[in-house]
Parts: structure tokens; C-alpha cells; sequence
């Protein structure tokens, strides 16, 4: 039942949603079993794959968040004052 609380706790959030997905997404890809999958001995471009797989989530991450802080930081052009 605790899936229900944290559903709860994030629907009375005055924070969008989004954010705290985006931060389980993460989460869930950067745990144990997905990091020994990439934890092995192919390269990418002489980058081990483990390195390139977290690089690549972190910097997607942070850039997915920039984007969606950017979206909805600018005035709305449809409303009128």
C-alpha cells in the first residue's frame, strides 16, 4: 500500500509531477540490475559501457529538466492581460 501514499503525496504536491517521474525514471534506470547489465567489458569509442550508459542517462536527465524548466518558465502568448 505505500505506492498508494506516494501517489497520494505527489498529486498535493504543489511541484509539477513531472519532475518527481522524471527523478523515479531515473531512479529505476540507475538501480542495481540495470547497472550490472551495463557493467561489462564492451566499449563505446574506448569508453567502457557502464561509464557511457550512466553518462548518457544523467546528461539526458538534466537536459530533459532544462527543457521542461525553460517550456514552463515563458509567458503563455495565447493569454491577454
Amino acid at each position: 500500500m505505500p505506492t498508494l501514499h506516494y501517489f497520494y503525496i505527489l498529486m498535493h504536491l504543489k511541484k509539477k509531477p513531472v519532475y518527481f517521474l522524471v527523478a523515479a525514471l531515473l531512479m529505476l534506470l540507475l538501480s542495481y540490475p540495470l547497472l550490472t547489465i551495463a557493467n561489462s567489458t564492451y566499449t563505446v569509442a574506448g569508453i567502457p559501457a557502464f561509464y557511457v550508459y550512466t553518462g548518457v542517462l544523467w546528461l539526458s536527465g538534466i537536459i530533459f529538466l532544462m527543457i521542461r524548466s525553460v517550456i514552463e518558465s515563458k509567458p503563455n502568448s495565447n493569454q491577454h492581460e
